[in-house]
This record gives structure tokens, C-alpha cells and sequence, in this order.
């Protein structure tokens, strides 16, 4: 595997470890964040797997369009999302970064993870 693919690779994990603890320490809306920021950086090193290139695009539903990903899998994307928006602008329109709960900063997390399994498995 390519180095570049392996350092995409390597952020994806540390950030979805940041997403864990994020959510284990109450920072609810950084946890989202994190698990948006895992799924993008997992998203973009399976796009140069499959030997494609990439725009600097946040939008997760694109990137696992790009990568012929499931309906399911394309499903998650667009539940996890919204973080970044959310995390990023605290006057969002979506979501105040604040109201994120607990459940759905571990929801978040969770999806991450199952995206992030599946390009894992892709890249064997």
C-alpha cells in the first residue's frame, strides 16, 4: 500500500480515537466532529486505493459515491455529515454545537466506526 494511503489512514484511526474519547469525556459536539473527520480521512485513502483522486471536500455522501460504496454505507455518511457543519459553526442552522447529546454523539461514533470497517475491507 502507498505511503500517502497509509498516512490517510493512520488520521482516520487517530481520529476516530479522538471521537471516543471526545464522547467518553462529554464533548459531545467534538465527538461528532471527530467521527465526521475519521469517515472523511478513511473515505479519501480508499479513494487513492481504488487509484482515483479526490477534491478538499468535507461532504461524506460524495466521497463514498466516489468509491461505489453500499446504499447502506452511503446511508451512514449522510447521518455523520452534519457534525462537521454542526461542530464547526456554533450558530449553525442545523444544530447548535451545544444540544448534541450523549446518544447521538455515540451514535455517531458508532456509524464512524461501521464506515470505517467497510473501507478497511475494502483495501484488502
Amino acid at each position: 500500500m502507498k505511503e500517502e494511503i497509509k498516512l490517510w489512514w493512520s488520521y482516520a484511526e487517530a481520529d476516530l480515537k479522538t471521537a471516543e474519547h471526545a464522547a467518553e469525556a462529554g464533548d459531545y459536539y467534538a465527538a461528532g466532529f471527530w467521527a465526521q473527520q475519521a469517515v472523511e480521512k478513511g473515505l479519501k485513502a480508499l479513494v487513492l486505493y481504488k487509484g482515483s483522486e479526490f477534491r478538499k471536500i468535507h461532504d461524506l455522501e460524495t466521497l463514498a459515491k466516489k468509491v461505489d460504496a453500499t446504499a447502506a454505507i452511503i446511508d451512514k455518511c449522510k447521518k455523520i455529515s452534519p457534525a462537521y457543519t454542526i461542530a464547526r459553526y456554533p450558530d449553525a442552522a442545523l444544530k447548535p454545537a451545544k444540544s448534541v447529546t450523549k446518544e447521538e454523539a455515540e451514535e455517531l461514533v458508532k456509524l464512524a466506526k461501521e464506515v470505517l470497517e467497510w473501507a478497511k475491507n475494502q483495501m484488502r
